[in-house]
């Protein structure tokens, strides 16, 4: 059972909001720890993320969550929302309004593998890009050896 539990930990890494998850339906509610809940929301396919009242991202105490069908947070920092990774885009829009871009509503954010490889695509893609456009561009000596006038 213990292994089962830390399978499922794994699973998903989360985008921690300050702010509640608005407008989507609620797939469970239920008073537990954190921990509890990320096990939850990992086993559930519907759940894109959870939502709790209290400035604490981490509280010690159990508090009553709210187990959530999406992922568009609506800031406010008397809540908490823990969004699943995958379903982040819609984090970040809800946190990042234009009106709020000079406080972001995010606190934390790990880094996964997939971010990582995304991040080492786009910077191998540009490599490849700027070195086929170094390497076709005629060198000073070249045109010099033309005698273009």
């Amino acid at each position: 059972v213990l292994e089962d539990q830390m399978h499922d930990e794994a699973q998903f890494s989360y985008v921690v909001v300050k702010g509640y998850i608005a407008g989507a339906e609620n797939v469970y509610m239920e008073t537990m720890e954190i921990d509890d809940a990320k096990a939850y929301c990992n086993s559930n396919a519907r759940c894109k993320g959870f939502t709790f009242s209290g400035p604490h991202e981490r509280p010690e105490d159990e508090v009553t969550v709210a187990f959530k069908a999406g992922s568009k947070v609506a800031h406010d920092m008397n809540w908490v929302s823990y969004v699943k990774e995958s379903s982040m885009f819609g984090a970040l829009h809800g946190a990042m309004q234009l009106d709020e871009a000079a406080s972001p509503a995010v606190i934390t954010h790990s880094f996964t593998f997939e971010s990582i490889c995304i991040v080492f695509a786009l910077s191998l893609s540009a490599a490849f890009i700027c070195r086929r456009r170094c390497s076709s561009a005629p060198t000073r000596a070249g045109a010099e050896g033309l005698n273009i006038t």
